[in-house]
């Protein structure tokens, strides 16, 4: 009895499907001359090995204008099912499904599902930077940079608010080195702040009441409840939020100074 799926394309008997030491059938007319349904093929062994795998990319592969338009396609998606669902709870094959490719597929353009999520924390820690050094480089008093910092900062987290929520809640679930260097960047970033803060004390020159990086942490977790309760179809513009955080952050910092 032939078994569906061991005939070649010429219509031949494949002798992979044959068993060892059993000379394959000569052909004959009444033999398929298709190698029948896709779902047929499935069913012999030989097919099977013949199948492609997922084209894996070379680590040097050029990054040309589909491929990087088709990873931050997957970036995008990955931030809205992270943020909607929480990082433990999504899975690789929503983000492709979602995408609208094959889970294996996915796997062209990123290393693994925590793959993802450095990229969301190492984009953010970048812009963060950079926000930083042009905030320096900005020819203003000490205080009145705090201030434009402080309105840029929240401006960034309420125009980036899904991201801005995976960032504040998600990065409990990155692992060893990945999750030191996250540890390490957000330590940076608050030695940068708080070389703004302590720039704003000295410039106003009045005796500290509570200790600037008190001031520093209790600023961070203003900010970084942002996430929490803000939504884009809410009432308040993001400007006029960032506006009036920027003026709370200033305002704390100058009365745990004591200034006048």
């Amino acid at each position: 009895m032939r078994r569906p799926g061991c005939w070649t394309s010429t219509g031949r008997r494949s002798t992979a499907c044959t068993p060892a030491g059993r000379p394959p059938r000569a052909w004959s007319p009444a033999a398929p001359t298709s190698p029948g349904p896709r779902s047929d093929r499935r069913w012999c062994p030989a097919w099977r090995r013949r199948r492609p795998s997922v084209p894996e990319a070379p680590e040097d592969a050029p990054e040309t204008p589909r491929r990087r338009r088709r990873r931050e396609e997957i970036y995008d998606h990955a931030i809205a099912i992270f943020d909607a669902k929480g990082y433990a709870a999504a899975s690789i094959e929503e983000i492709a499904e979602t995408v609208g490719v094959l889970k294996g597929s996915l796997y062209y353009y990123i290393d693994s599902k925590e793959d993802l999520l450095v990229r969301i924390f190492d984009r953010s820690d970048e812009e963060f930077g950079r926000l930083i050094e042009e905030t320096w480089a900005l020819d203003l008093p000490a205080v009145d940079r705090l201030r434009d910092f402080a309105r840029r900062w929240c401006l960034w987290y309420l125009e980036n608010i899904e991201r801005a929520r995976v960032y504040v809640n998600d990065w409990i679930h990155l692992t060893g080195a990945r999750r030191e260097h996250t540890a390490q960047m957000r330590r940076e970033y608050g030695r940068r702040v708080q070389e703004l803060i302590d720039a704003a004390v000295q410039e106003v020159g009045a005796e500290p009441r509570v200790d600037p990086e008190l001031a520093r942490l209790y600023v961070f977790s203003a900010v970084n409840g942002l996430p929490r309760w803000y939504r884009r179809d809410g009432t308040a513009a993001p400007e006029v939020v960032a506006e009036a955080y920027a003026e709370l952050i200033v305002g704390t910092v100058l009365h745990a100074i004591g200034a006048p």
